[in-house]
């Protein structure tokens, strides 16, 4: 097995199931064919700009898995994107092999240029052949322009301190106040933080009562918290998000 990041973007119109979605349905089909399992899937919010076309936030998704033949991963992924993409999208997928060890600072630069400025297609393609086969890039319809932003999201996953974690966290039933390490059993969250961003201490209690959305920072699973009258508070997700 080798463990391989995938990143989609640019694949869902406004009536689709969104790129978040289908990147879950696209390692659903691989753990279907006997090729691996996936990891949580995190959103990496791009550069938002009239001359960027985009559905409704410009972000782009990433998750990791495993490989038990990559070339089959990869053309299973490619004909996958190519068949469900949705109608005027113009998807990329990035696949990198990530035990095929390597210097990712270009690739981190990448993500990080990607949520300030305008790329161009052969700016992506550029870093992707610096990695000497490590890194697959491709395009499937439209423009293509969606492997901007799947190779950008490589890049900022590989921060490890960039990205929401799909999918909301729920408060535990029946209980408003629980300790950090019930939230941590219940949900796989691996540290909640203060408003200092200081991990709080296992036994430490806390207020969950509204869902939240768990973030990735410094490589774990990550819930943050506010403090009013001594009391520790889950942050609340406002908002929609792919």
């Amino acid at each position: 097995m080798v463990k391989i990041l995938i990143c989609i973007d640019d694949t869902d119109n406004l009536e689709s199931i969104g790129t978040g979605q289908l990147l879950e349905n696209l390692c659903g089909e691989l753990k279907r064919e006997g090729l691996g399992e996936s990891g949580f899937v995190t959103r990496h919010q791009l550069f938002i700009h009239e001359d960027i076309p985009y559905t409704s936030h410009n972000s782009s998704m990433c998750c990791e898995a495993t490989s038990s033949d990559l070339e089959k991963t990869i053309a299973v992924a490619r004909k996958y994107l190519s068949e469900h993409a949705a109608e005027g999208s113009d998807p990329g997928l990035c696949v990198l092999d990530l035990d095929a060890s390597a210097d990712y600072s270009s690739l981190m630069e990448f993500g990080r240029k990607a949520q300030t400025e305008i790329l161009k297609k052969e700016d992506a393609y550029s870093v992707a052949a610096s990695y000497n086969g490590s890194v697959f890039l491709s395009e499937h319809g439209g423009s293509g322009e969606g492997i901007i932003g799947a190779l950008a999201g490589i890049g900022l996953r590989l921060t490890g301190s960039d990205g929401r974690i799909k999918g909301k966290l729920f408060p535990i039933d029946g209980h408003d106040e629980v300790t950090v390490h019930e939230i941590c059993l219940q949900h796989g969250v691996e540290q909640i933080l203060d408003n200092n961003d200081a991990p709080l201490p296992m036994d430490t209690m806390v207020r969950f009562t509204e869902p939240a959305k768990a973030i990735l920072l410094d490589n774990k699973v990550t819930l943050k918290t506010r403090t009013e009258n001594g009391i520790f508070y889950i942050l609340a997700h406002r908002g929609r998000k792919k």
